[in-house]
């Protein structure tokens, strides 16, 4: 059940402090989309709100309205095929690490557990995740290595063409994510680490994926150095591990705007995310 209403009910009727901005909870896709498209243009929706509500609550704009997904059917459906995986907008990381995702699809589980706990693993969703175009989330940094495809109600595109820079994504006014498939992830060997300071409460410094697939070409991804999560593949290059992090990170130098960090300088993260990146490259060849 949805903590939202009752999280909102602490809101003052008068909006002495801040507004209560409206609530709904539809019980189905086509429902949700015809109160989406006749919701004012201030309108979030909202799924566990792990990176919502903090937010809002330490000074964020409260939206006139949000609309709640956790009813919606349609947007909790987890289907494992052969060679294919279709995650659901609405599924929280709990529930995928509890199903058979998570015993076939390569480094799910590790990129998962490095999400901050159970508390919110329990809350944070598939849809939230990938709409707040968070650089340094976990879940998308997998998923861009494995080349996925976000399926909305009115198209499907690459993950990659998902984000811009922190906090930005590419969805048009009122469009919905209803979920994310994998292809062909039987044939790649994926390695997912990230380095984490000691008191944090589930943010990352730097994080790294890397998957291989059956010729042996590495596709990458890196967070927590530029504004948004880089991915490409390897070309050419030398075989060595560290080899291929360094030219790597070398190619990528400038192409995004770097990310700010005041506990960890860029010199830092850099070189973390070399180490990081020789050790998942390595692992993925195994």
């Amino acid at each position: 059940m949805s903590f939202v209403p009752q999280l909102l009910a602490a809101f003052p009727e008068d909006g002495t402090t801040m507004k209560r901005p409206d609530y709904s909870a539809p019980a189905s896709l086509s429902e949700l989309k015809r109160e989406y498209a006749n919701s004012p243009e201030d309108t979030m929706l909202i799924a566990g709100g792990q990176s919502l509500l903090p937010a809002l609550f330490k000074g964020g704009s409260i939206p006139d309205r949000l609309i709640d997904i956790g009813r919606v059917a349609e947007l909790r459906l987890l289907e494992v095929g052969s060679d294919n995986i279709f995650l659901g907008a609405g599924l929280t990381f709990t529930e995928i690490l509890a199903s058979k995702a998570a015993a076939v699809l390569p480094g799910l589980v590790a990129a998962l557990g490095y999400v901050g706990n159970c508390t919110i693993r329990n809350r944070a969703t598939v849809g939230g995740s990938l709409a707040w175009a968070d650089p340094r989330a976990e879940l998308s940094l997998l998923l861009l290595t494995l080349e996925a495809v976000v399926v909305t109600e009115r198209r499907e595109f690459a993950l990659a063409d998902l984000y811009g820079e922190a906090g930005q994504n590419s969805l048009d006014p009122g469009e919905i994510i209803v979920g994310v498939r994998v292809n062909g992830f039987e044939a790649k060997k994926c390695k997912f680490l990230e380095l984490m300071p000691r008191a944090s409460a589930g943010r990352a410094v730097v994080g790294v994926a890397v998957c291989c697939d059956q010729f042996g070409s590495l596709r990458i991804a890196v967070s927590g150095l530029w504004k948004r999560q880089l991915c490409a593949n390897v070309v050419g290059g030398d075989p060595a591990a560290k080899s291929l992090a360094e030219a790597w990170l070398a190619d990528h130098h400038e192409a995004a705007a770097t990310l700010a960090d005041i506990a960890f300088g860029w010199a830092y993260r850099r070189r973390a995310a070399a180490v990081l990146m020789t050790r998942a490259i390595e692992a993925a060849r195994r």
